[in-house]
C-alpha cells in the first residue's frame, strides 16, 4: 500500500510539471452518434478514415457497415458501397497501396455470403477479386502481405469449398494460396494475426492446439502456414487472448491475456522472447482491472494500452493508458476525464497523434461518439527551452505573443480541457491571440526539425 501511495504522488507530480496531455482534436468531429460501437478503422494516405460497424446504425439514414469519413470527420458522400452491406457486420478493413479496399465481417443476412470482399476506391465491389464461395463463417482478422497475398483468419473451416481450418492465405485475384498448407491449423477460433517482421506470422485466439500441437491461446506459424514449433510459450494462460499481439523492435512479442505466475492468476501485459520464453525483465506486476482490449506500440517504443481499464497495478487510469518499454506505468501520460467507455483499439499515426475507437460516447468532457482523435502534447523542459532558445513572451500577454525562435513551423493552441482553440503557420515574429478569452493555455510549435514543444502562457 505505502509502495503505491508513494507511486502515486510521483505520478501525480510527474504529469503536473513533465506531463504529456493526449488532447482531444477538435478538427476531427465525426458524424457518428448513431453508432453502437465502431469495430473497425483504417486511415487512407489522404487521412480519410474507413470506419466498420454493424449496419443500419449511422446518420443521416441508414447506413451500410462500412463508411468514409472526410478529415474533419464528415461523411464522404463520394463513398458508396453497395446495399449488400446494409446487414453486415464489418470486424476487419485494409486499405492496399493501390487505394482498394478489403472488407472481412460477418453476414447478418445481407447476402454477402462469402465474409470478405474487395472494394474499389469509390466503395463499389472489385470484380477483380473472386473468392468463389467465399468463408462459410465470419472474417476477424486480415492482413496484407507485402507480396500482396493476403491472410485470413477467423471462425470459418472452409474457404471456397477448400478445407480452411480458421485460417488461409489468398492470392491477390482472391484465390486460394495452395502454398499456404497448416496440417491441421487450430482447434478453435482465431481472434487476430500478427505479420511479423521476419515473415511469420503470431495467431491469438480461443485455440488449445495447432497442427496438434498444444498452443494455448497464442501461436507462431511459419511463412508457409505451418507451426513454428521454435517458438513454445512457456505461461500458463487461464483465459483466450483479448487483445492484439505486436511485435517490438527486438523482435519479442507483447500481448494481453490472464495468465498465472508464481501460482497467482491477474491479467496483465506480457512480453515473450523469441523462443517464447517470459521474458521477466519486463515488469510482470502489472496488473488491470480487466482485460487489456487492444495494444499499440509507437515508434518510440512506449505501449499505449486500451479497454474497460480504470486501474493499473492500483493506479488509476480512464481507459487508456501509456506504459514506457519496461511495462511500467508512464505517469507523464495524461488524457484528464479521458474516454467514457471501452476503447476497442488504438491505432497510432505517429508518436503524438493517435486515433481510438470502441463504445465511447465522451471524450474528456467533449461530445466524441465511438471515434476521437487525439493530439499528444509535452511541457516544455527547461532544458530543451534553454536548447532551442525558445522565448515567447510577453507572459501574461494581451493580443500578442512574440516568438523569438525563428524555426517553427506551425503552431497551435489548447485550452486547459483540451480543446484546440487556434492554429496558424508562423510567418511573423508574433502569433495573434486577441481573439482568445482570458486564461491559462498550451502553446504547441512544430519545428522545421520535425520537433514538436509545448509551453504554456496567460492571456490577460
Amino acid at each position: 500500500m505505502k509502495k503505491n501511495i508513494l507511486f502515486l504522488l510521483s505520478f501525480i507530480f510527474s504529469a503536473l510539471f513533465f506531463g504529456q496531455t493526449a488532447n482531444l482534436d477538435l478538427s476531427f468531429n465525426p458524424a457518428t452518434s448513431s453508432y453502437t460501437h465502431i469495430r473497425c478503422i483504417a486511415i487512407q494516405s489522404d487521412n480519410k478514415v474507413l470506419i466498420g460497424g454493424d449496419a443500419y446504425i449511422g446518420q443521416p439514414v441508414p447506413i451500410v457497415a462500412i463508411a468514409r469519413l472526410n478529415a474533419n470527420g464528415s461523411f464522404d458522400s463520394t463513398f458508396n458501397p453497395p446495399t449488400t452491406f446494409n446487414n453486415f457486420m464489418t470486424t476487419s478493413i485494409v486499405v492496399q497501396p493501390d487505394g482498394k479496399i478489403l472488407v472481412g465481417g460477418s453476414d447478418n443476412g445481407s447476402g454477402v455470403k462469402n465474409y470478405i470482399s474487395r472494394l474499389n476506391p469509390d466503395g463499389s465491389i472489385d470484380s477483380s477479386f473472386n473468392t468463389g464461395s467465399g468463408a462459410n463463417e465470419m472474417v476477424r482478422s486480415i492482413v496484407l502481405q507485402p507480396d500482396g497475398k493476403i491472410i485470413i483468419a477467423g471462425d470459418f473451416t472452409y474457404v471456397n469449398g477448400h478445407f480452411a481450418n480458421y485460417i488461409t492465405r489468398l492470392n491477390g485475384d482472391g484465390s486460394i494460396d495452395t502454398s499456404f498448407a497448416p496440417q491441421f491449423g487450430p482447434n478453435n477460433k482465431i481472434n487476430s494475426c500478427t505479420l511479423l517482421q521476419n515473415g511469420k506470422i503470431i495467431i491469438n485466439g480461443i485455440f488449445s492446439a495447432y497442427d496438434n500441437v498444444t498452443r494455448n491461446s497464442i501461436a507462431r506459424l511459419n511463412a508457409n502456414g505451418t507451426l513454428d514449433t521454435s517458438f513454445d510459450p512457456q505461461i500458463t494462460i487461464n483465459d483466450f487472448v483479448r487483445s492484439n499481439a505486436v511485435e517490438d523492435n527486438n523482435g519479442n512479442i507483447l500481448f494481453g491475456a490472464y495468465f498465472s505466475i508464481n501460482g497467482i492468476s491477474k491479467q496483465r501485459l506480457i512480453r515473450l522472447k523469441n523462443d517464447g520464453a517470459l521474458d521477466t525483465n519486463f515488469n510482470l506486476d502489472n496488473e488491470t482491472d480487466t482485460p487489456i482490449g487492444s495494444i499499440c506500440l509507437q515508434s518510440n517504443q512506449k505501449i499505449l494500452i486500451g479497454g474497460e481499464l480504470n486501474q493499473y497495478n492500483g493506479i488509476p487510469i480512464k481507459k487508456i493508458a501509456r506504459l514506457n518499454s519496461d511495462g511500467s506505468l508512464d505517469p507523464s501520460f495524461n488524457v484528464g476525464t479521458g474516454p467514457n467507455s471501452a476503447v476497442s483499439s488504438i491505432i497510432s499515426i505517429s508518436n503524438d497523434t493517435i486515433f481510438i475507437y470502441g463504445a465511447f460516447s465522451k471524450y474528456n468532457n467533449n461530445d466524441r461518439f465511438r471515434i476521437a482523435k487525439i493530439i499528444i502534447t509535452g511541457n516544455l523542459s527547461t532544458a530543451d527551452a534553454e536548447k532551442l532558445k525558445i522565448n515567447v513572451y510577453p507572459n501574461p500577454a494581451h493580443d500578442r505573443l512574440f516568438v523569438s525562435e525563428k524555426n517553427i513551423r506551425t503552431y497551435e493552441i489548447f485550452n486547459m480541457i483540451g480543446q484546440k482553440v487556434s492554429s496558424d503557420t508562423v510567418d511573423k515574429s508574433f502569433i495573434d491571440i486577441s481573439n482568445l478569452l482570458k486564461g491559462t493555455y498550451l502553446l504547441k510549435f512544430k519545428l522545421q526539425t520535425g520537433e514538436t514543444m509545448t509551453q504554456k502562457f496567460i492571456k490577460e
